[in-house]
């Protein structure tokens, strides 16, 4: 699911310069290439090796629009005015990225007329910053030497995060039945998520899909059950009726995800069973499309389902997961859900078993089957999306590990032991007190320094515990 993130990158200089200095100008063009080559490695780059005016940078932009670019990354190669930049910069609102650098990387005694007019454009980022603050014209900015790895690691998180805030606000998610009644943590208003993020809500119809199950090409069925039972370990008692359902299910919502063209789905498991349409639960489709790319979430949370979304576009791949019970003794917590989680991350020294679920909670027509498993150990990032005070967005991210530890038989759920960076009880209470809901992303790998960037780029609040 990962994307190569595509950006514009545009050198400045002035006009005068450029009627003037025509040495100059070749020299400013030639280290704007240099940087092109540098951000190559980072991004498909659109470049504009010097614009020294007005019409230079709308043509720029113009061109950074046409091309569908995730953001635009500025560099003053010289001195550049504010004002040839600012009209630009209102007219077009693609996320900007300053980054603040120059050639040379020390001054010393045989420092030059000819270094001083290749350097010295600090004043120029300095001059934009002060008028695209007044004007409330969101941008990043990066300082530091083009060749410093912690600074190019800087920009190439920006760059990340600007291709994940592109595919946000192309974003749509689906939801089968309606947010579980009473859990007011992950209630939203959809038309704010729309303005606010560009994500699109499709409510689906529980009638459509079970007309959809039905109708299913028997020899596709026969064929999804064939691969799950070459890639499972099937439990003697899940039934040929069981399993057939979820699969007929899951083909329903793979049908209806490229029909609607959703990035992720939700579903209420106290819906389905309301409503009546639907034969079984969507536990086995989650799980296979989850280990896939999709985002998922449980219980009709949209706002954790375009978590995991995000995260399958960053990390490659992720999960659904929750917080289910404290371990003090092992300063960790059990992590579960009801059917819910991705295949593609259990542990490598048991098979993923194809079992029949023991939930109970519900009356369904024909038992749910779900896949169990245990997640492989490794340093993991946890991300919650929700709503703070006045209906802002804010992300939390954690980072720490899953421990290397075996499935427990009593458990028929996916599940394993999460395991904070830092004491469990002073953890647990600064998630509570930041907002945190009781749904996550989870993504191997460290990511809160990128997640954040993400939070700044869609003007969200931002928490890392």
């Amino acid at each position: 699911m990962r994307r190569k993130p595509k950006v514009g990158f545009i050198g400045l200089s002035l006009e005068l310069y450029k009627k003037n200095l025509p040495e100059l100008m070749r020299s400013l063009e030639s280290f704007s290439q240099e940087l092109r080559v540098i951000l190559e490695g980072m991004a498909e780059v659109i470049h504009y090796p010097l614009a020294c005016n007005e019409e230079d940078v709308e043509s720029a932009f113009s061109e950074f629009e046409r091309e569908n670019v995730d953001g635009v990354i500025l560099v003053f190669l010289s001195y550049s005015t504010s004002l040839s930049l600012l009209p630009s910069l209102k007219r077009h609102l693609l996320p900007i990225l300053i980054w603040n650098t120059q050639k040379i990387e020390e001054i010393t005694p045989t420092f030059s007329r000819e270094d001083l007019l290749n350097n010295h454009g600090m004043h120029g980022v300095q001059d934009v910053a002060n008028v695209l603050t007044r004007a409330g014209r969101r941008f990043e900015i990066v300082t530091g030497h083009y060749k410093d790895e912690k600074v190019l690691g800087e920009i190439k998180e920006w760059c990340q995060a600007a291709s994940i805030v592109s595919f946000l606000k192309k974003c749509r998610v689906g939801i089968i039945g309606y947010p579980l009644e009473g859990m007011g943590d992950f209630a939203l208003d959809e038309t704010s998520l729309l303005s606010r993020l560009g994500v699109e809500v499709c409510h689906i119809s529980q009638k459509d899909l079970a007309h959809t199950a039905q109708k299913a090409p028997s020899e596709a069925i026969k064929e999804q059950m064939e691969r799950d039972r070459a890639n499972f370990s099937i439990a003697k008692d899940v039934t040929e009726k069981e399993h057939e359902e979820s699969s007929r299910l899951e083909w329903a919502i793979r049908e209806t995800m490229k029909k609607e063209n959703l990035a992720a789905f939700t579903a209420n498991f106290m819906a389905i069973s309301e409503d009546g349409w639907l034969q079984t639960l969507p536990f086995l489709a989650s799980s296979k499309m989850l280990s896939e790319g999709y985002g998922y979430a449980g219980e009709g949370d949209i706002l954790t389902s375009i978590a995991v979304a995000m995260m399958q576009r960053l990390a490659g791949s992720a999960n659904f997961t929750e917080m289910f019970t404290m371990d003090f003794g092992g300063n960790a917590i059990l992590m579960s859900h009801m059917g819910e989680g991705n295949h593609a991350l259990a542990r490598e020294d048991r098979p993923v078993e194809m079992v029949g679920s023991t939930l109970g909670l519900v009356e369904i027509p024909v038992r749910p089957v779900l896949l169990r498993f245990a997640l492989k150990p490794g340093i993991v990032t946890l991300v919650n999306l929700t709503v703070t005070a006045g209906e802002k967005l804010k992300i939390i991210a954690t980072e720490g590990r899953v421990v290397d530890f075996p499935p427990i038989d009593g458990v028929m759920t996916p599940h394993y032991k999460f395991q904070p960076e830092k004491d469990l009880s002073e953890f647990l209470t600064e998630l509570s007190k930041e907002g945190s809901s009781h749904h996550f992303a989870l993504a191997y790998g460290r990511w809160s320094s990128l997640i954040e960037k993400i939070a700044d780029l869609i003007d969200a609040d931002f928490a890392k515990i």
